[in-house]
């Protein structure tokens, strides 16, 4: 700073303004990226699962040298079939295809029928990467599914628009999953023998058995049209 007595006093017509300009907003948000915590994303069923399948197969040698199994996807298809015998929803096929035969007034057919079944596996990070599907519209040597003979009956849940509208009428809406929704019901007896499938478990010859469970991808789901 100077001070003192200074010359006759200029006249200028030059107005100068300095002005500095800060985005709060941008600095406030920057600031608290740098001091939070670092995020870390949720694991997937499949990279649990992958985590599950090291603890139970990792082992040490005598020289301490580390010993892993590889986690192959068909791994997870047999601990899933495994699944449906300790919930006991798959018991031994009742009866062969001679005595299985019904006779009506129009034809002759076997009440019984066997589903091939596979993996599907998504893309979606978020959701499971592996499913386990029983293939009802797969056709048999008589050209004809399993989907083809059941009805299919109407749809009986809301659409999503309708369930949106209606979370208008409340102030606090809460979403559900239920987990294995069609394994919690199960079918007649008589009619878990059109759910057969092949199977053969480990150092096993294959065996006919059939899910007592309701199968998703059935025509007649409930839930589905």
């Amino acid at each position: 700073m100077l001070s003192g007595r200074a010359e006759k006093a200029r006249t200028s017509t030059q107005v100068r303004c300095h002005r500095v300009l800060l985005d709060t907003k941008a600095f406030l948000k920057r600031f608290c990226e740098v001091e939070s915590v670092p995020y870390r994303p949720t694991a997937t069923h499949d990279e649990l699962w992958c985590e599950s399948f090291f603890q139970k197969t990792v082992m040490r040698r005598s020289d301490g040298r580390y010993v892993v199994r590889s986690p192959e996807r068909w791994s997870k298809y047999v601990e899933e079939i495994e699944e449906y015998f300790t919930l006991e929803q798959i018991a031994p096929a009742v009866g062969n295809e001679d005595s299985s035969v019904r006779n009506n007034f129009t034809n002759r057919h076997v009440a019984f029928c066997v589903l091939p079944h596979h993996a599907v596996f998504k893309k979606d990070p978020q959701a499971t990467k592996q499913r386990l599907v029983f293939d009802a519209s797969s056709r048999t040597s008589h050209g004809r599914s399993l989907n083809d003979i059941l009805w299919t009956g109407q749809t009986l849940q809301n659409t999503m628009s309708a369930v949106i509208l209606n979370w208008r009428k409340y102030r606090f809406v809460f979403t559900a999953y239920i987990q294995k929704m069609y394994r919690c019901i199960d079918v007649h007896p008589e009619d878990a023998q059109y759910q057969r499938i092949l199977w053969r478990a480990v150092n096993a010859s294959i065996n006919v058995y059939a899910l007592s469970a309701l199968k998703f991808g059935k025509a007649s789901k409930i839930s589905e049209g």
